[in-house]
């Protein structure tokens, strides 16, 4: 797993699942819009400033996001007409109204991801409310939304997707069409960092695995390593 894009967030949250990216993986390419730069924590920041993993991906309005709003819409749609036929998916009968409720819209999709058909079709449902910055929707509603969009990008630069979100394995049904080698050679990487990573790698500071990463031979290995994930990928 040379270079991905990374979803659904703009950040990795676990810490554990950063330091296995830092050790294995080339590059990731978080889906971050200009406008969600100062969003970014001071960590974050550093780790982008001091290592070449993390490359902000900037979504391209007049392919991608068209493709991601017009697939997300379809289903959507579908959604809502057929709601029994998605509650393995989403956990229950009554995520629609969970949608719907403003109290539970806390996720900010930023308006450089979506069209203005999607905006209008999850206002007009109650699927969302408005903000300065873009729109507010249930958790669950973005993270499908945001696996249309990483998929769309994934298609267009020929690159695999990656995450440490649990819940996007069963929503991300709807939208994969991942490269299937690419997703092998990640779950043999998984594996070989499940019996190489030290018992104890939650107690190493993170400083010290970029200290790591940064060293002049760091990147010779990490193309073997590939080069070996590539040569026996089961």
């Amino acid at each position: 797993m040379q270079n991905a894009i990374y979803y659904p967030g703009f950040e990795v949250k676990d810490v554990n699942w950063l330091k296995f990216a830092l050790l294995y993986i080339e590059n990731l390419q978080p889906i971050i819009p200009l406008s969600g730069d100062n969003y970014l924590s001071e960590s974050y920041r550093r780790i982008m400033g001091e290592t070449d993993l993390i490359t902000p991906y900037r979504p391209r309005a007049y392919n991608e996001v068209v493709r991601a709003s017009s697939d997300a819409l379809m289903h959507v749609e579908n959604i809502l007409k057929e709601p029994d036929r998605y509650t393995e998916i989403f956990g229950n009968n009554s995520f629609i109204q969970k949608w719907q409720d403003p109290r539970h819209q806390s996720y900010l999709l930023f308006q450089e991801k979506y069209t203005v058909k999607w905006e209008e079709f999850c206002i007009s449902h109650k699927l969302a409310h408005r903000t300065t910055e873009g729109l507010l929707l249930a958790p669950e509603l973005s993270w499908l939304f945001m696996s249309f969009l990483a998929q769309a990008i994934a298609d267009a630069n020929n690159l695999p997707l990656i995450t440490d979100h649990p819940e996007l394995d069963k929503i991300s049904i709807l939208s994969r069409n991942n490269n299937q080698v690419d997703r092998t050679q990640l779950q043999v990487a998984q594996n070989v960092v499940g019996l190489r990573l030290p018992a104890d790698i939650e107690t190493i500071d993170l400083h010290t695995i970029l200290k790591f990463r940064n060293q002049p031979h760091f990147r010779q290995c990490l193309q073997a390593f590939h080069v070996e994930l590539v040569r026996h990928p089961r």
